[in-house]
């Protein structure tokens, strides 16, 4: 698989730098781009010799006259994840805005998405940073998480990285949950009704379908998924291209 790390300007971007390895060793090819602000903390030349590739910061350097490189970054990825995810790159990309080498890219990107915020403990329980991360989840894009624990600043809260084993392990979750569910599909056809069905190859274990179906009976729907981890109810979701912010109106309408 082709991953494209998005690095953006937290103190942890240092991490970043074990993401991509891990990424590696999971038999991924990586590519990384990075913000201005990354730029500033770590640098490239590290990030350029693990991957053999360079690493995309600027717009304007763009040297091949036979590409595009960005929107050719953007097509060759399987997989996008920005790591660190600031507060500021999370606005950019909730509103679709297009305005350096990382996010426009992002932008031109088709393939799945997963965003792991690092910022300040204010700065997460901002109202206005919080309504960008639930457009990021409506708009299908996997969020994780910060983890509560020591900051920057020298104090506790929430904010704080995962680890990159714990953020490996998510993506994989979720990776996983998208493979099982390959072949499967339903859509929505009117009130509390869907189409379902299955491909006559589908591998799916008799326990998961049991789950698919539980959730076309809306009013099931926490009970069902209550034992699945985050990226796991993500990856469910966003298989089926069902929006939060719709099945909580119809869990709540259904109650």
């Amino acid at each position: 698989m082709k991953g494209t790390i998005y690095i953006t300007g937290s103190i942890a971007a240092y991490k970043a730098i074990s993401v991509v390895r891990d990424f590696q060793k999971e038999g991924h090819e990586v590519r990384v781009a990075m913000t201005e602000e990354a730029v500033h903390l770590i640098g490239t030349q590290t990030l350029a010799a693990l991957t053999k590739h360079p690493v995309l910061t600027d717009l304007w350097k763009e040297n091949r006259a036979d590409k595009i490189q960005h929107i050719e970054l953007a097509d060759w990825t399987d997989i996008a994840v920005v790591v660190p995810a600031t507060a500021n790159f999370i606005a950019k990309i909730a509103n679709g805005i297009a305005d350096d080498a990382a996010s426009t890219t992002f932008l031109a990107t088709a393939a799945p998405k997963y965003v792991i915020p690092a910022m300040n403990s204010h700065m997460w329980s901002n109202p206005a940073f919080q309504r960008n991360l639930q457009q990021l989840k409506q708009d299908g894009i996997f969020v994780m998480d910060p983890d509560t624990g020591r900051l920057a600043e020298g104090y506790n809260g929430k904010g704080r990285m995962p680890e990159p084993a714990a953020i490996m392990n998510w993506v994989n979750s979720s990776l996983q949950v998208n493979d099982e569910l390959a072949g499967t599909s339903w859509e929505f056809v009117g009130e509390n009704v869907f189409d379902f069905a299955f491909t006559p190859n589908s591998s799916l274990p008799q326990e998961k379908y049991k789950v698919i179906v539980d959730i076309i009976n809306i009013d099931n729907y926490n009970n069902t998924l209550m034992q699945y981890s985050d990226a796991a109810k993500a990856a469910l979701l966003n298989k089926y291209n069902l929006k939060v912010a719709e099945i909580n109106k119809w869990t709540q309408s259904h109650n």
